[in-house]
């Protein structure tokens, strides 16, 4: 089943798409029907119950998650830094941020920097160590990832901005 979220506002979730039918999401879920099973969606703020007669699937949406992120640069333990962001997808602006960064004290004398993905992450590779915490509302709890985490995150993210360029 692919699921798309479509609308946004003050961090809820209005609408959303699932395998091509636009469904309005109400407080309680709704009921999605295609090709004879029937999908029954539930939700609680930002976690969603998808039910049907073949499967049970639980998605979790951090839309507004707390998020830290932490960077150590080199092996010297007192390069390590924090930055606190309001979401994940600001916090993975700010790993890009800081590649920028890297790249301007780089390159001093050029007006224009450019770079694609690939580069940006060998640049979180080559990072000692790079991590998020990002708060979990359900357990009042930060959960931990990794680099592999946050270089998917920021595909996405950026994947998802080129998309709203065309």
């Amino acid at each position: 089943m692919r699921i798309f979220i479509v609308k946004l506002q003050s961090s809820q979730i209005l609408l959303v798409l699932i395998q091509g039918t636009l469904q309005k999401l109400s407080k309680g879920g709704f009921i999605h029907q295609s090709q004879g099973v029937v999908s029954q969606v539930l939700s609680i703020e930002n976690l969603f119950l998808f039910v049907n007669s073949n499967y049970l699937h639980l998605l979790h949406i951090n839309i507004k998650a707390h998020t830290i992120l932490l960077v150590q640069p080199s092996s010297n333990p007192e390069s390590r830094t924090y930055s606190d962001y309001e979401s994940v997808n600001e916090c993975m602006e700010g790993v890009c941020r800081i590649y920028e960064e890297h790249l301007k004290r780089r390159n001093p004398n050029t007006p224009t920097i450019t770079y694609d993905i690939s580069q940006l992450f060998d640049f979180v590779d080559q990072l000692s160590d790079l991590s998020c915490l990002v708060y979990q509302k359900s357990t009042n709890t930060y959960a931990p990832y990794n680099k592999d985490w946050i270089k998917e995150k920021i595909y996405i993210l950026l994947r998802q901005a080129a998309g709203h360029e065309m």
